[in-house]
C-alpha cells in the first residue's frame, strides 16, 4: 500500500540499490539516504524529482594515461585503474606468497542431470556477458596497476565422477576436494580469477563448487553469477534461449565514481571529522604468539551466534515497529557488544558498505563494489531504541560519502585501521528463488582480524564470528559469541529499557575468576629492617653490600645502621614519624635507609638529580622530621628542608638490634616504610605511602621465581627516588646476596656490560629500552633478569630470554612495587604474568564486575601490598583506592587505570592506559602537572602535553598558547619546565601555537595539532670532518634533519636513553667510549668535538678546566692550605719553581677571575686550583704537587734543575671532564658553610710568584 513501510516489507540498504535502479528505469531518481525517512510510497513521492538524463558512461580506455594505452597488448579491448579495494587485496594476497588469502570457495548442490557441454556453454555466456570474468591484473609495467579486460576468456571447468560411491563417501571426498582445492592460489595475471569443478553425484544430483579471487566479485556479484548461470545452465538443458537483462553500465563507470569520491574534499573532510580523536582499542581475542598451531589447520575460526527463533522474531518485529531496516538494529547491538567486549565507553567497527553505481541496471552487475567505512559510537545507558535512531541517523549520514576509500580516509587521518572489528548484513533474495540449487559450502580467507556477519535464515536469524586462527582464541572466539548472543536476547527482551553492561560469566566461570586471582600463603608480615635482620642471623659475614670498593658484611650494615637508628630515635624519630634521606648511592644511602626503618619511621627518598624547585615541593608536602645528608648533597637541598642529619657513625651508641622498648612506640606490619613521589594530574607531585605488611610477601616471590641465595649479586640500578630501588633491596635480602650499587657512568649501554662483569652481578631488573641497546652474552646476568618499568617489547624477550631466567614484572608504586610477576619467559610479546604472593588481580568493566577471560578489563589489584594512600590527599585516596565487592569487609581495590586482558594460561596481558596518564622511559608522568608547571609561566594562557610516536619512540611534546599581548618562545618555556621538573617530565619540544585546535564538540582536536618541531634551524653548521660526523650522529640519535653546531644535546630533546644511543653510535663510528657524565659537561657538537679523546690537542680548551676550578672554590672552598718553609724563604727560587710547575701542569696556567695568594710571612698559601684539588675528594692529588714543587724549590735554591718523572696523562683529559661543571650545578650551599664566606683577595697573582 501507499503508506507501507520499505522496511516493513523486508527492504533493506541491498535491496534499496534494486528500487532506485527500478526507479531510474521508470524515470523518477531519489537520494539514498531519503529513504531513511521517507520509507513509504506516499512519503518517497512526496521527495521524488524527475530523473535527469543519466551521465554518459566512461569510454572504453578513458580512465588511462596516454603512455599506458599505448603499452596495452592487442587483445585488451578495455583497461582501467584497480578500485582501492581490489589494489588492498591484491596487495596482501601478493605480500603472503601463494596465499590463498581473498579466495572465496562457493558449493552448490544441484538437483538436475549433470550436462557437461551445457554447463560449459552456460559458463561461455557468462563470461561474453560480465566483463570482469575476462578481467587480469596487471600489477607492474603500467603508471599505475591496471585491470586489463581481454576479448575472450574460458572459465576452466574440472569434472569428476562420484555417482558410484555411498553417500556419505560422496561427502568425505568433497570435504577432501575443496579443501586441498581450496589451498591453490591463484594467479592475479592470469584470467579467469574463477573456476569450477563439477562432481556428478547421481542421475538428477551434481555438486558445483566455484573458486573465485574477491577482487572480481563480492558477495552480492556472486549471487548475481549463480543465479544467471542457473538460468543459463536451465534453458540449455531444455534447448530453450535465455534472455537476461541487458547490461549498459561497466565496471569502469564505478572506478570513475570513486576517483570522483577520493577528489571530494566534502568526503575528505567528513571521513576526517569521523575519525577525529579515535584510538584504538587493543585487538580483541589475541592468542599468545608463541601458542602452537597446526600447520594443516584452517586459516580462519568461526563461531556461532545462537538466535533462536523468538529472538529473532522479536527483533523483525521491532525493525518493523521502528520502520528500520533489520541491519540497523543488528548494528546497534553488534556495537554495544563491542564496547563490552573491550571495555570501552564506545565503539568503533568498520562497515561493509556497497557503492554499485545508481544505474538502472546496477543490481545485474559484476564486480567489487564494496567499501569498509568506519562508524562510531558512544554506549550510553539509553533506551536501546535510542541507540538504533543513532545508529540509523550515523548510517544515513554516510551514504553520501561511502565510496571514499577506507585506505584513503585512514592515511588521511593517520591511523593503521578504523575499528575492532568489522560488521557485515547481507540478504541475497534471488539466491532464495532458485529450488534446484542450494549454496552448501561457504568459505573465504581475508585480513580482517574479526568478523560479525548477519543474515537472514527463513524464521531466523544467522549470526557467526569468524577470526584468523594465526592471532585469535578458538575458546575466547565462542565466549564471544554468547556475549552477542546474550545482548541480542537483552534488547530483543526490552527494546524500550536501556542498554545494560552485561555479566559476561556464568557463575562457574565468575568463581573460577574470582578464586584464581588469589595468590595466598601463611608468611608474616615482617618489616623491612626485621627481614634484614634475620638475615644477618642467618649469615653475619656474608657479603650485603659492595659498593666502590667497600664490601660491608651484613653484620657490619646492621651495626652501622643500628647506631645511627639510634641517633634518630634520640633526635625524636619513630614510627609514624618521615626521615627524608638524600645521598647518592653508596654504602651510607643504605645505611640511612635501614636506619630510619629500623627507628620505627618510613623513609622518603630524594632524587639529588631532581631541580631544587622539584626537591622543594617534595619536601615542603612530606615535611619530614629531618633530612639525613651529607655535607655535599646538603647543598642541592632548599633552605626549608629543615634539620639536617649528618649520617656519620657515633660509637656512643650501642650497635646491637634495636628492640621494640627502645622505639617511641612498637613498630608494627601496619606503619609506613617509604613514601615514593610519583607525577600528580593536579599539577604537584603526589607521594605515595606504602607499608611494612606486602614487602615480606614480594620478598618470598621474588626469592622463588628468581632464585635467590647467598651466593646471588643483585645489581641496584634503579635511582633511590624510585620504587624500583626498593624491589632490588629485597631481591638481596630475600635470600642473604649481595646487593651490588653503581652509579650513572656504570650503568650507561656502553658500560654496563663491563659493569655486570666486573661486579660479578647475577640477577638485575632492568628497563627494556636499555636491554634492546646490548648484546647478550652467556656470562650477563646468568641468575635472574627481571624487565620492567615499560611495557616489553618482544624483540627484546627473543634476544635476552634464550639461557637465562627472565621474568616481567607489572605494578604501579601503590601496590608495593610489583603486582604480578610473570613466567618465566620464552620468546613472543611478553605478558605481566600473575599475582605476586598475598595479592589479588582482577580485571572489572565500568560496574566493577570481573570480565571474561580474553576480554578487556581495568587492572584493580587488592591484597597486603596495597599502599595506605596518598600522602595529605585523602580525596585523591579515597578514589583511587575504593571498596573491595570481593573481600573482606573493610577490604580494598586500588584502580590502576591500566587496561589488561587475561590469556588462556591464565597470565595477564597488559593493554596500555584508560586516562591520559603517560608511561615513558619507566616512569609515570601525569600530563596535568607538566601543563599545570607550563600555565604557571609568565604569558601563558593555555596548555596541552602528549605522547608522540616518532618512529616507533615515544616522546613527550607539548603545546602552548599566549596570553592576550604576550609573546611566548618554545625553547624559553621549555628550560622553565627543566628547571623544576625531573629531566623525565620536559618535554622534547614546546610548540607556542595561536590556539589550541578544537572539534565540533568544542573538545581538544589533538588529531588537528601541528608535528612538534624538535630543534630549530641551525644557525652555525659544522666546519671540521670531525664536527661533521657529530653533528651527523647527533640528528640521527635525535631524528632532526640537522643541528647546530652550538646546541645541546638535551636540549634539542635528547634524554638519558637516547644519550646512551648516541653514545653507542659514537664509539662505533669514531672509536671513542663516551660517557654521560662527559656528554653532561660537553653536551653541544662544538664541545664535544673539542674533548681530547677525539684527538684534540693537550691544552684546556680556553682554560675551561680552570675556569671551572676556580669557579667551584668560590662556593666548595675550605680554609687555605698552606705550605710553611724552614729556613729564610728564597723568593726567586719559588717564583720559577711554580713556573715550572705551571709548565708541567697545565691547569696552573689557566687563568683565574680570582688571583692566588702567597703571604711570606708565616709561609706559603698555594694556588686555588691546588686547594681544590686538595679538597675534591678524589683522592690527595695535593700530595704529589706538594712534593714536586717541594723538589723544585730545592733543585732552583741550589742551582739545578728539577728531576721529575713524566706525567702519564696531560691535564687537558681532566680538565675537559670537568668543563662546565659548575654551570651546571644549581646549588646553593647553606649559610655558614666554608662556600658562604668570601673568597681571600688577590695580593699576589700567579705569574707575578
Amino acid at each position: 500500500g501507499l503508506d507501507d513501510s520499505f522496511f516493513n516489507l523486508g527492504g533493506d540498504s541491498l535491496l534499496a540499490l534494486r528500487l532506485k535502479g527500478l526507479a531510474l528505469k521508470a524515470g523518477v531518481s531519489f537520494e539514498l539516504a531519503s529513504l531513511f525517512e521517507h520509507h513509504s510510497v506516499a512519503l518517497l513521492a512526496a521527495h521524488a524529482e524527475q530523473a535527469a538524463a543519466a551521465a554518459a558512461p566512461a569510454e572504453p580506455f578513458s580512465l588511462l594515461d596516454p603512455a599506458d594505452r599505448r603499452r596495452l597488448p592487442p587483445d585488451a579491448v578495455d583497461a582501467y585503474p584497480l578500485s582501492q579495494l581490489q589494489q588492498g587485496m591484491l596487495f596482501h594476497s601478493a605480500f603472503r606468497d601463494g596465499s590463498t588469502l581473498y579466495h572465496n570457495i562457493v558449493g552448490l548442490a544441484v538437483s538436475l542431470p549433470y550436462d557437461a557441454a551445457a554447463l560449459r556453454r552456460a559458463l561461455d555466456a557468462l563470461c561474453r556477458r560480465h566483463e570482469l570474468l575476462r578481467t587480469r591484473f596487471a600489477l607492474d609495467g603500467y603508471l599505475e596497476p591496471l585491470q586489463l579486460v581481454l576479448a575472450t576468456a574460458a572459465i576452466p571447468l574440472g569434472e569428476g565422477d562420484l555417482g558410484q560411491l555411498p553417500p556419505a563417501a560422496q561427502q568425505e571426498t568433497l570435504t577432501a576436494f575443496i579443501a586441498a582445492w581450496s589451498k591453490q592460489a591463484f594467479d592475479p595475471g592470469a584470467a579467469p580469477l574463477l573456476h569450477a569443478h563439477a562432481h556428478r553425484l547421481g542421475e538428477r544430483r551434481f555438486h558445483l563448487t566455484l573458486r573465485i579471487h574477491h577482487a572480481i566479485l563480492d558477495g552480492w556479484s556472486d549471487s548475481v553469477f549463480i543465479v544467471e548461470l542457473a538460468q543459463l545452465y536451465q534453458a540449455e538443458l531444455a534447448g530453450r534461449p535465455c534472455r537476461l537483462p541487458a547490461l549498459s553500465s561497466r565496471y569502469r563507470d564505478y572506478i570513475a565514481l570513486e576517483r570522483e569520491a577520493m577528489a571530494s574534499p566534502a568526503s575528505r573532510d567528513f571521513w576526517r571529522e569521523q575519525l577525529r580523536g579515535y584510538e584504538a582499542a587493543a585487538a580483541l581475542l589475541a592468542r599468545e604468539e608463541n601458542a602452537a598451531l597446526a600447520a594443516d589447520g584452517p586459516l580462519q575460526i568461526h563461531a556461532d551466534i545462537a538466535i533462536d527463533e523468538p529472538v529473532s522474531t522479536a527483533l523483525t518485529a521491532l525493525a518493523r515497529r521502528l520502520n528500520a531496516p533489520l541491519k540497523s538494529v543488528l548494528l546497534a547491538a553488534h556495537l554495544a557488544a563491542l564496547a563490552m567486549l573491550t571495555g570501552k565507553s564506545g565503539a568503533c567497527t568498520a562497515l561493509v558498505t556497497n557503492g554499485r553505481p545508481e544505474t538502472a541496471d546496477a543490481e545485474h552487475m559484476v564486480g567489487l563494489f564494496l567499501n569498509s567505512v568506519p562508524l562510531r559510537m558512544e554506549i550510553r545507558r539509553e533506551p536501546w531504541t535510542r541507540l538504533i535512531s543513532r545508529v540509523i541517523d550515523a548510517e544515513r549520514a554516510l551514504l553520501p560519502h561511502r565510496r571514499y576509500p577506507l585506505a584513503t580516509m585512514l592515511r588521511d587521518a593517520g591511523l593503521r585501521d578504523a575499528g575492532e572489528a568489522i560488521f557485515n548484513y547481507t540478504h541475497f533474495q534471488a539466491l532464495e528463488a532458485l529450488a534446484d540449487w542450494r549454496q552448501q559450502d561457504s568459505a573465504m580467507d581475508n585480513s580482517f582480524a574479526l568478523q560479525i556477519n548477519f543474515r537472514p535464515d527463513g524464521a531466523r536469524i544467522a549470526g557467526s564470528l569468524t577470526a584468523h586462527r594465526d592471532a585469535h582464541d578458538a575458546d575466547a572466539l565462542r565466549r564471544y559469541a554468547r556475549c552477542y548472543a546474550a545482548v541480542l536476547a537483552q534488547l530483543a527482551g526490552g527494546p524500550d529499557g536501556p542498554v545494560r553492561r552485561l555479566d559476561l560469566l556464568n557463575k562457574d566461570e565468575r568463581r573460577l575468576l574470582l578464586d584464581g586471582q588469589a595468590s595466598a600463603r601463611d608468611i608474616a608480615p615482617l618489616p623491612l629492617c626485621e627481614l634484614f635482620e634475620r638475615q644477618v642471623r642467618r649469615a653475619p659475614d656474608a657479603p650485603a653490600l659492595d659498593c666502590d670498593g667497600e664490601t660491608l658484611s651484613y653484620a657490619e650494615l646492621n651495626r652501622r645502621a643500628n647506631r645511627l637508628g639510634r641517633r634518630l630515635i634520640a633526635a625524636g624519630v619513630g614510627p609514624g614519624r618521615l626521615v627524608a634521606v638524600a645521598l647518592p648511592k653508596s654504602a651510607a644511602l643504605l645505611v640511612a635507609q635501614l636506619a630510619a626503618l629500623k627507628a620505627g619511621a618510613a623513609y622518603l627518598p630524594l632524587d639529588l638529580n631532581y631541580p631544587a624547585e622539584r626537591l622543594a615541593l617534595m619536601l615542603d608536602d612530606a615535611r619530614p622530621a629531618l633530612v639525613l645528608s651529607d655535607a655535599g648533597s646538603a647543598a642541592r637541598l632548599p633552605q626549608t628542608a629543615g634539620p639536617v642529619m649528618a649520617p656519620e657513625a657515633d660509637d656512643s651508641f650501642a650497635d646491637g638490634d634495636i628492640g621494640q622498648q627502645e622505639r617511641l612506640r612498637p613498630l608494627t606490619a601496619d606503619d609506613l616504610a617509604y613514601v615514593i613521589y610519583t607525577s600528580g594530574s593536579t599539577g604537584r607531585p603526589k607521594g605515595v605511602a606504602v607499608g611494612h605488611a606486602g614487602l615480606a610477601s614480594l620478598a618470598q616471590d621474588l626469592k622463588e621465581r628468581c632464585a635467590l641465595d647467598a651466593s646471588a649479586r643483585v645489581l641496584q640500578f634503579s635511582s633511590p627516588g624510585f620504587d624500583a630501588s626498593v624491589l632490588e633491596m629485597l631481591m638481596a635480602f630475600a635470600g642473604g646476596a649481595c646487593l651490588v650499587p653503581a652509579n650513572a657512568r656504570q650503568l650507561d649501554a656502553d658500560s654496563l656490560p663491563g659493569t655486570l662483569r666486573a661486579a660479578r652481578v647475577s640477577h638485575a631488573l632492568l628497563p627494556p629500552a636499555l636491554l634492546a641497546m646490548l648484546e647478550p652474552a652467556p656470562d650477563l646476568l646468568p641468575g635472574a633478569l627481571l624487565v620492567g618499568a615499560d611495557a616489553c617489547p618482544a624483540e627484546v624477550v627473543a634476544k635476552w630470554a634464550r639461557g637465562r631466567r627472565m621474568i616481567n614484572a607489572y605494578g604501579p608504586t601503590e601496590s608495593t612495587i610489583c603486582a604480578t610477576l610473570s613466567d618465566r619467559l620464552t620468546d613472543g610479546a611478553p605478558p605481566i604474568g600473575r599475582p605476586v604472593l598475598n595479592s589479588q588481580v582482577y580485571l572489572l568493566n565500568e560496574a566493577l564486575q570481573p570480565v571474561p577471560a580474553g576480554v578487556a578489563g581495568e587492572l584493580y589489584v587488592a591484597g597486603a601490598g596495597l599502599a595506605r594512600g596518598y600522602l595529605n590527599r585523602p580525596a585523591l585516596s579515597a578514589e583511587r583506592f575504593v571498596a573491595n565487592p570481593f573481600g573482606a569487609p573493610g577490604s580494598r581495590l586500588y584502580r590502576s587505570g591500566d587496561k589488561a586482558r587475561r590469556l588462556a594460561d591464565g597470565q595477564l596481558e597488559f593493554l596500555g592506559r584508560l586516562d591520559q596518564q603517560i608511561k615513558l622511559r619507566g616512569y609515570r608522568i601525569e600530563p596535568g602537572e607538566i601543563e599545570a608547571a607550563l600555565r604557571s609561566q609568565t604569558g601563558v594562557a593555555q596548555a596541552v602535553v602528549l605522547p608522540v610516536d616518532d618512529d616507533g619512540r615515544k616522546r613527550l611534546v607539548a603545546y602552548a598558547v599566549p596570553r592576550a599581548g604576550a609573546s611566548l618562545d618554545g625553547a624559553r618555556l621549555r628550560a622553565g619546565l627543566a628547571a623544576g621538573l625531573p629531566d623525565y617530565m620536559v618535554p622534547a619540544a614546546v610548540t607556542v601555537l595561536p590556539a589550541l585546535p578544537l572539534n565540533a564538540h568544542g573538545k581538544l582536536d589533538r588529531g588537528a595539532l601541528p608535528a612538534p618541531v624538535f630543534a630549530a634551524a641551525p644557525q652555525r653548521l659544522p666546519a671540521t670532518p670531525l664536527e661533521q660526523t657529530l653533528a651527523a650522529l647527533f640528528a640521527e640519535t635525535l631524528r632532526l634533519p640537522a643541528v647546530d653546531l652550538d646546541a645541546g644535546f638535551f636540549e634539542l630533546g635528547g634524554d638519558s636513553l637516547l644519550a646512551m644511543r648516541l653514545a653507542a653510535l659514537i664509539r662505533g663510528k669514531l672509536g671513542v667510549r663516551l660517557s654521560m657524565e662527559q656528554l653532561f659537561l660537553a653536551p653541544s657538537v662544538a664541545e664535544l668535538a673539542r674533548r681530547p679523546a677525539f684527538g684534540r690537542p693537550d691544552e684546556p680548551s680556553s682554560a675551561a678546566g680552570g675556569r671551572s676550578f676556580w669557579l667551584t672554590v668560590r662556593r666548595q672552598d675550605g680554609a687555605p692550605v698552606s705550605l710553611r718553609c724552614d729556613g729564610e724563604l728564597e723568593l726567586p727560587a719559588l717564583r720559577q719553581a711554580l713556573r715550572e710547575l705551571g709548565r708541567r701542569h697545565a691547569a696552573l696556567n689557566a687563568p683565574a677571575e680570582t688571583g692566588a695568594t702567597i703571604k711570606a710571612a708565616n709561609g706559603l698559601a698555594f694556588p686555588a686550583a691546588l686547594r681544590q684539588a686538595a679538597d675534591s675528594g678524589a683522592g690527595a692529588p695535593i700530595a704529589p704537587l706538594l712534593r714536586e714543587l717541594a723538589q723544585a724549590y730545592a733543585a732552583r735554591a741550589d742551582g739545578g734543575a728539577p728531576d721529575w718523572t713524566p706525567l702519564p696523562r696531560p691535564y687537558a683529559d681532566y680538565a675537559d671532564y670537568a668543563s662546565s661543571r659548575a654551570e651546571l650545578s644549581q646549588a646553593t650551599a647553606p649559610s655558614g658553610t666554608p662556600a658562604s664566606r668570601p673568597f681571600p683577595p688577590s695580593s699576589t697573582t700567579l705569574e707575578q710568584a
